[in-house]
C-alpha cells in the first residue's frame, strides 16, 4: 500500500488478512513478523500479497543454497537433487525437476546425463518430461541433437 493514516508508510502485511491482528497499534509487532517471515523463506508473496520490497538478504541465501545444490549435483546428481529438494523448495515432480535441470546453469552435462540415465522409473519420468520440454521446432537434425546434447 501507499501510506498509512498519521503519514506512516504500510507494511506488505497491511494488505493480507490475519496477518497484521498480532501487532499493536505502533506497528512494533508487525514489522518483526515481516522480518521473521521473509528470514525463514515464507514471505508476504506466499500468501497472495504482492511483495513492495525486494528481502536482498532472503535472495542471497536462497542462491547461495541453490548454488550449493548445484555443486552437490555436480558431484553426486541424487544428492543434490534430494539437497534442492529438502533445502530449496524444488519439487518432487519429474516436471519440476526437469525444469530445474533445463535451466539452471552451472550443471555439469555429465552429471546431467547420469541421472537421466539411471534405471529408477523417477529417474525415467524425468527423462521423459525433461525431452517433451524442449523446443525442436524449426531445428535442422543436426541443430537439435546439438541442443539436445
Amino acid at each position: 500500500g501507499g501510506k498509512a493514516e498519521g503519514g506512516k508508510a504500510e507494511s506488505a502485511v497491511d494488505s493480507v488478512d490475519g496477518v497484521g491482528e498480532a501487532s499493536d497499534e505502533r506497528g512494533e509487532a508487525k514489522g518483526a513478523l515481516v522480518a521473521t517471515s521473509r528470514a525463514s523463506g515464507v514471505g508476504v508473496t506466499a500468501l497472495g500479497a504482492p511483495q513492495e520490497s525486494v528481502d536482498f538478504e532472503a535472495m542471497f541465501h536462497r542462491k547461495h543454497e541453490v548454488h550449493e545444490g548445484v555443486i552437490k549435483f555436480n558431484m553426486k546428481p541424487k544428492r543434490g537433487i534430494k539437497y534442492l529438494m529438502s533445502v530449496c523448495g524444488l519439487e518432487d515432480t519429474p516436471a519440476a525437476v526437469a525444469r530445474f535441470l533445463l535451466a539452471t546453469d552451472g550443471l555439469d552435462k555429465r552429471a546431467v546425463g547420469d541421472y537421466l540415465g539411471e534405471g529408477e522409473d523417477f529417474n525415467k519420468q524425468v527423462l521423459y518430461a525433461y525431452v517433451d520440454s524442449i523446443d525442436f521446432a524449426n531445428l535442422s537434425f543436426d541443430a537439435a541433437l546439438r541442443k539436445f546434447l
